[in-house]
Parts: C-alpha cells; sequence; structure tokens
C-alpha cells in the first residue's frame, strides 16, 4: 500500500499579505526618495549674494524667496562643519542679527568654511565702521 503525503500550510492567522507589505515599504522610499530630491533641488538653487552692504539669499525653484540682511545688523556667527563638509571643504554658517525679518539666517554648504566666515565678519565690522553703527550686545 502507498502512503499519501499530504502538506498542510501553516495557519497564519491574521497574517498581512505580502502584496500589502511591499506596496507599504515601496510608499516610505517614494516619501524619502522625493525629500531628498526636495532638498538636493533646494541647495541647488539657492543662491548667496554678498556686496559691501548686504547679505542676500535667493531660494526657490518655481517660487523664489529673496531675504536681505544688511551687514552691519550682524551680531555673531557659529560655524558647522560636518565631516562630508569637512573632506569637501564646505561648511554652514548661521548668523544671527538684530534684523527683525532675518534674525537668524543659516547660509548652507559656503565654499571655504572658516575663511568665509572670517570674510563676511570683516565686511560686518567695515559697514558697521562706514555707518557709524554701535553693536550692544545684551
Amino acid at each position: 500500500m502507498a502512503e499519501s503525503t499530504r502538506t498542510v500550510a501553516p495557519d497564519l492567522g491574521n497574517a498581512v499579505p505580502s502584496s500589502y507589505v511591499a506596496a507599504f515599504f515601496l510608499v516610505c522610499a517614494a516619501l524619502a526618495g522625493w525629500g531628498l530630491a526636495k532638498r538636493i533641488l533646494t541647495y541647488l538653487n539657492t543662491y548667496y549674494i554678498f556686496t559691501s552692504q548686504r547679505l542676500r539669499v535667493r531660494q526657490g525653484i518655481v517660487a523664489r524667496e529673496m531675504v536681505q540682511m544688511e551687514l552691519f545688523r550682524i551680531k555673531d556667527f557659529s560655524l558647522v562643519e560636518t565631516l562630508w563638509g569637512r573632506l569637501t571643504g564646505y561648511a554652514h554658517v548661521r548668523i544671527v542679527s538684530t534684523d527683525r525679518l532675518a534674525n537668524d539666517l543659516l547660509l548652507v554648504g559656503l565654499p571655504g568654511g572658516i575663511e568665509t566666515m572670517d570674510k563676511i565678519r570683516v565686511a560686518a565690522q567695515l559697514a558697521r565702521a562706514q555707518t557709524g553703527a554701535t553693536m550692544i550686545h545684551e
């Protein structure tokens, strides 16, 4: 007599079908990709314009925004260098000013790092000397 073998599928209870799991991960990957693409496009479409009197930041792809700050209003600086930024020679410079609209401005990916920050500091001191403005620190 031949024995018949019968395989029984395990009872998974309320398991989620694998197509739903795959769709979930696909949506998550698409959202992460969109966020990364948006950051890259914003970075590539940001322009920093330094004049002897002002610092202008223009950014945007479809809608553009421009923020400007008088150099004599600059109060303080901070520098952030990531590992990748140190390797490539780029840094983020945060500028704190007395300007009401642009009192905390982050300049992302400036080439030169500390040298660029020093150039902005010297330009701010020259602008203060030319306008006769004095800084009162709180």
